[in-house]
């Protein structure tokens, strides 16, 4: 399972929430995830045939490797202090079809690299930790993804499956949709997620954006 846990310490407000998110097994993308791609939007004609995002190749073999002398990195005093008021874990998929004609097979994957033109889907839980309650939008709450451009990507809580298709014990989950525009800036994207609730409180979570962690998106 592909997951990112994010530590909220640098986050706005104090208002109490862990934000969670896991990659959930089985089954297509709901309804309104694999349907959401309102506005306008071309396809890609330079795109004919599969572009892996990830190729295996030959290479030489590589023995069992000694555990690494980790003294000269010794643990940071963050990972001792308390969590909190925000954490998060955040699954991030590559589906389809997006509204530029790129389709990811197989689809729902968890990755962190995208082509422009691609659909890409989040997935999470919000948890409020006073309470220890799951926040839904039946109870009032608004989640949201905001975009280094101010572009707002609004989440939804829905279950996992096709309408009119959801298994009775299908997982609901807070979805945000994003199309990729084609001519978006290439490289990392650093989004936040927003929540607030209905008695008025508010925060913000900004994932980590070190090497090998962020949101990228390639040609």
């Amino acid at each position: 399972m592909f997951r990112r846990r994010y530590d909220s310490r640098f986050s706005s407000a104090a208002m109490g929430f862990a934000l969670a998110a896991a990659l959930v097994f089985g089954g297509p993308a709901s309804a309104s995830a694999q349907e959401a791609d309102e506005g306008p939007g071309g396809p890609r004609s330079d795109i004919t045939e599969p572009t892996p995002l990830i190729s295996v190749m030959p290479g030489p073999a590589v023995g069992r490797e000694a555990p690494p002398d980790l003294s000269a990195n010794p643990l940071p005093d963050f990972y001792s202090q308390p969590i909190g008021p925000f954490t998060m874990y955040m699954t991030v998929l590559a589906t389809g079809p997006s509204q530029y004609g790129l389709f990811t097979a197989p689809g729902c994957v968890a990755d962190s690299i995208f082509k422009r033109g691609m659909k890409l889907v989040w997935r999470f839980e919000v948890y409020d930790i006073a309470n220890g309650k799951r926040l839904t939008d039946r109870d009032g709450s608004r989640v949201s993804i905001t975009l280094p451009d101010g572009t707002t990507e609004q989440a939804r809580f829905e279950p996992r499956g096709p309408a009119g298709q959801v298994a009775p014990d299908a997982p609901w989950t807070w979805v945000a949709v994003w199309n990729i525009p084609l001519d978006y800036p290439l490289g990392p994207v650093d989004y936040r997620v927003d929540v607030g609730t209905a008695d008025g409180r508010a925060g913000s979570i900004q994932p980590a954006t070190f090497v090998g962690n962020y949101l990228q998106v390639v040609q």
